[in-house]
């Protein structure tokens, strides 16, 4: 049995670089979702990064995944069962070769100039198991998923995590 150090344990899970949530301060509508990923796809295609927002109604300590069967072929559909609150979101940005910071704030500025007050903070994760954590438990609770970008939020989840 080799035994492995916390650096070579490590290197096999992290992302690229440092990922960057932009927590919005704000209820959200299924409406302003879409408005929300069409920025995020414009400014993150600029700056040739990576990013996920989910979509979400549901309080994260009730949260549960269940698949309904619809008797058809095909992957079963999944829903989020749990206690209903005011639709918010979690985003994640990252950037392969370099810092996803320049396009946070080019996001966040967007934000605050379209409501015209602040309501956007670039908060950084890191590029360790906190920010693994905090995708995961944003795919775990989340309704609706859009992501851009070369990097898979989903697929790096899968094969570290799940």
């Amino acid at each position: 049995m080799s035994k492995l150090t916390i650096e070579q344990l490590n290197s096999k899970t992290e992302f690229p670089s440092i990922l960057y949530s932009i927590e919005i301060y704000k209820d959200i509508e299924p409406k302003d979702f879409e408005q929300l990923f069409q920025m995020f796809r414009y400014h993150c295609k600029k700056q040739r990064c990576s990013f996920l927002i989910c979509f979400s109604h549901t309080d994260s300590r009730t949260a549960k995944q269940q698949k309904i069967k619809s008797c058809k072929r095909g992957r079963p559909r999944h829903i989020v069962t749990g206690t209903p609150v005011a639709g918010h979101c979690h985003s994640a940005v990252v950037k392969s070769d370099g810092s996803a910071r320049q396009c946070c704030l080019a996001l966040k500025q967007s934000l605050d100039r379209k409501y015209k007050k602040p309501i956007a903070r670039i908060v950084s994760k890191g590029s360790g198991i906190h920010a693994q954590n905090f995708v995961a438990y944003s795919l775990r609770q989340a309704d609706s998923i859009r992501q851009g970008g070369d990097f898979s939020f989903t697929e790096f989840c899968k094969q570290n995590l799940f």
